[in-house]
């Protein structure tokens, strides 16, 4: 059985004809004959049959590269062995199509419910399972009460999956799945954050619990084992895979998560070599299906494990926050950024000691456990998240406060504030590290504050009176990209993001009065663009960021 779970047409990789013949070892790549393959094998090869599965007791099952892979090799094309919507407040996915429903009332299925677009969205494959099965039960969702509580969407998750579980051969791939929360090779946790795993771990259950107690009792589909919903409710929360990854800012996305063959077997890294990537055919011909590749993002060694990112790749975070975080998926971080009191160079969580500073001394404080810290200048010291005043870390978390705070209010937040806050954090004396992860967040806001505008459809404030901020963010942005040339090498969608950001910049104060002949800034955006296009991996993208100098 091949590693993933891939689609049953594509274009071909030479003439880009239809095609319903994947290479049979790797399916990533279609053909039209046998000719075509000949030919495209010295590209293809780099990526064929390089990915093994091995397994241990501390990891259980993941993925190794069985020979050298240079970066930008796509080593998985999938589509989903089953989909479903997710809610993202304030809106409703539908659940025919996965795509975000305007607010107000919620249109449902007149047979179960659920909310749908139309008539069209209610008959569609994905659906009539799920609604098949509440008509035999007799009941009909008051679509108003959707959003009211997650159990109703996790209830469908976990019916979708049951069912999907019985149709083949998708079926014997998702019963592969893991699906208890009970932590592997996880000895040694410090206590505070193995005390945390517990209580996500009954958070879980009891979640679960919840949903199969309302479809076999309210609703009556008691003739579907409790264990089998719970066990299809556990692997979406182990397993799940954004369908429309946050890398992807297109706000007209399908709003759905999907479980897939190949993809659930990769571990996480905070520094990951490789990245999942929604895929667009060039005339966007495949946008519904949710097809999925895999992209190495460096290079990656032989015998070297193929790792993604659980978390948000664009973000920056601390260790306490990414291994919190990571609590979700019942393990603790270990990873190579994590277990290194530095996080490889970059000092995301350390500060200055307070005491220290009162003294005139620069003491740095790292945190070698992620749990306890201490400063090696004057001794002192206490707990993450439990500090009292004195160390720094209160101060650190007031400014992580207020960061969230900001976030979280819905509205513009005026650049003045941002470069207040940043001020705070850095002035002299300040506690922070110059690349403390909440430093290097408002940098972002202020960075991308012109591209942010553009997504939210916002005009970006006239560049003519600007240049002076354009070029503090042009500042922050390089800033930026050497972070991510050592967190996410190579050409991952994050450090894509930051070239992307500079090129933008660079072109808005090549508009300015009396840069249009600035040669020096015109050759920087040209190597801009020469830069940014081995990141760009799906053809749609290649065909709306094209190449300013194309070869001929």
């Amino acid at each position: 059985m091949a590693l993933t779970h891939g689609p049953d047409t594509g274009p071909c990789a030479v003439c880009k004809k239809p095609s319903a013949r994947p290479c049979s070892r790797c399916r990533v790549d279609f053909y039209c004959g046998k000719e075509h393959q000949t030919l495209d094998w010295p590209r293809h090869r780099k990526g064929c049959g390089v990915l093994a599965v091995e397994s241990n007791e501390a990891l259980g099952r993941f993925v190794v590269a069985t020979r050298a892979i240079p970066a930008g090799t796509i080593l998985m094309r999938e589509v989903p062995l089953v989909a479903y919507p997710v809610v993202l407040l304030p809106h409703a996915a539908c659940t025919g199509c996965f795509a975000r429903l305007p607010l107000g009332p919620l249109q449902g299925c007149q047979r179960c419910g659920f909310p749908v677009c139309g008539e069209a969205c209610s008959l569609k494959e994905v659906h009539l399972p799920e609604c098949s099965a509440f008509q035999r039960a007799g009941f009909k969702l008051s679509t108003k009460l959707y959003l009211e509580d997650d159990k109703y969407m996790n209830a469908l998750k976990a019916l979708r999956v049951h069912l999907a579980t019985q149709k083949m051969p998708q079926g014997r791939r998702l019963a592969e799945l893991k699906s208890d929360f009970q932590p592997r090779g996880q000895s040694g946790i410090p206590e505070v954050y193995a005390w945390e795993l517990g209580q996500r771990v009954e958070e879980t259950s009891a979640r679960i619990a919840k949903a199969v107690s309302w479809l076999r009792g309210k609703v009556g589909m008691k003739w579907i084992p409790a264990k089998d919903l719970e066990r299809a409710l556990g692997a979406v929360d182990m397993n799940a895979l954004q369908g429309s990854p946050c890398y992807n800012m297109d706000p007209d996305a399908l709003q759905a998560v999907g479980l897939f063959a190949g993809h659930s077997l990769l571990e996480h890294s905070c520094a990951p070599n490789a990245f999942s990537y929604y895929w667009h055919n060039e005339d966007d011909s495949n946008r519904d299906d949710m097809e999925t590749v895999l992209v190495a993002a460096r290079d990656i060694a032989r015998g070297e494990h193929v790792t993604i990112t659980y978390l948000d790749g664009n973000s920056v975070c601390d260790a306490p926050t990414r291994r919190q975080t990571l609590l979700n998926w019942s393990f603790f971080c270990r990873c190579v950024l994590c277990r290194d009191p530095t996080e490889l160079g970059l000092h995301l969580t350390a500060w200055y000691c307070g005491y220290c500073n009162r003294k005139g001394r620069r003491c740095l404080v790292e945190v070698p456990d992620i749990c306890g810290f201490g400063c090696e200048g004057c001794g002192e010291g206490g707990y993450v998240r439990k500090d009292a005043e004195g160390n720094g870390w209160a101060e650190v978390s007031r400014l992580e406060a207020r960061i969230k705070e900001l976030r979280g209010s819905g509205q513009k937040v005026p650049r003045k504030v941002w470069k207040g806050l940043l001020s705070e954090a850095l002035r002299t004396g300040g506690v922070l590290h110059p690349t403390h992860a909440l430093v290097l967040q408002v940098k972002k806001e202020l960075a991308f504050e012109r591209a942010l505008d553009k997504l939210a459809g916002r005009v970006p404030a006239d560049a003519s009176g600007q240049a002076g901020d354009l070029r503090q963010d042009v500042a922050y942005t390089r800033e930026l990209l050497r972070v991510m040339d050592v967190l996410q090498p190579g050409i991952s969608p994050a450090r894509r993001d930051c070239l992307m950001n500079l090129y933008d910049l660079t072109e808005a104060l090549l508009e300015l009065p009396g840069n249009e002949n600035n040669e020096a800034l015109m050759k920087e955006y040209v190597e801009l663009n020469e830069k940014i296009q081995p990141c760009l991996i799906n053809p749609q993208e290649k065909k709306n960021f094209p190449a300013l100098f194309a070869e001929t």
